[in-house]
């Protein structure tokens, strides 16, 4: 495992980012601003039994199983759990993780079943490509945005991604920051859906060198809470 570790980690690096940690008040009970209409589905913080169901989720959105990716992807899959179960424990305060979650009742148990539909993580890094008087600065950032095949185009992602606001509210931010690669259109258009919109071109070696897609950065600001939110639905779960 330490060799396939090393060996994809450029790529993965590319999807996770080191998070930073402080003490801030729990932002998981915090209002969401959602619309008040009901969905089948509800956001939620990660918990441990769900690290399964999230690197099956996040080895298919980011990994093939075509050709010879499929020999390799058992152990992608390994090692994405193992590095999300080792953030659910260290990330910290500055760092959740999310998960859209649909639940149905069993006729021979008692206990509901869920069903994970998707998931993002967000925490707090700097933004390099920003001007230089941000350098020093953390921002609230989005990364690992996977929605299972089966539950595309149906707006959990747009969800996800508005549950990250009141976070960031929570945490004293009003930004939002993710990064995109240039030629995801499908990624694109979810995202200027959910109000993010171009920040910056980042020129990176393999964009450079391999001819790669570019990333690009992409911003949305959070407009500050009005008291009638705290009266909408959709409040995330613990």
């Amino acid at each position: 495992m330490p060799l396939l570790r090393l060996a994809i980690s450029p790529f993965y690096l590319r999807m996770v980012d080191a998070l930073s940690d402080s003490n801030v008040p729990d932002p998981s009970t915090a209002s969401s601003g959602f619309d008040a209409i009901a969905q089948p589905w509800q956001i939620r913080a990660a918990r441990r039994s769900d690290v399964d169901p999230l690197a099956e989720i996040l080895a298919s959105s980011f990994h093939s199983k075509e050709g010879i990716g499929r020999w390799f992807y058992p152990m992608l899959k390994a090692t994405l759990r193992e590095d999300l179960r080792g953030r659910l424990q260290n990330g910290g305060t500055y760092y959740r993780c999310l998960v859209a979650v649909s639940t149905t009742a069993s006729p021979s148990n008692t206990t509901p079943q869920e069903e994970v539909l998707g998931t993002l993580e967000i925490g707090l890094k700097p933004q390099f490509s920003l001007p230089w008087y941000h350098w020093f600065k953390l921002f609230p950032y989005i990364s690992n945005v996977a929605i299972a095949h089966a539950h595309r185009r149906r707006g959990v992602a747009i969800d996800l991604l508005r549950a990250c606001e009141p976070i960031a509210r929570q945490w004293g931010y009003h930004d939002l920051y993710l990064h995109v690669l240039e030629n995801n259109q499908a990624a694109r258009r979810l995202y200027s859906k959910a109000g993010f919109r171009f920040c910056q071109v980042e020129m990176n070696l393999p964009s450079l060198v391999l001819g790669q897609p570019r990333q690009l950065l992409l911003h949305k600001g959070i407009p500050i809470q009005q008291p009638m939110e705290a009266n909408r639905t959709g409040s995330l779960s613990t």
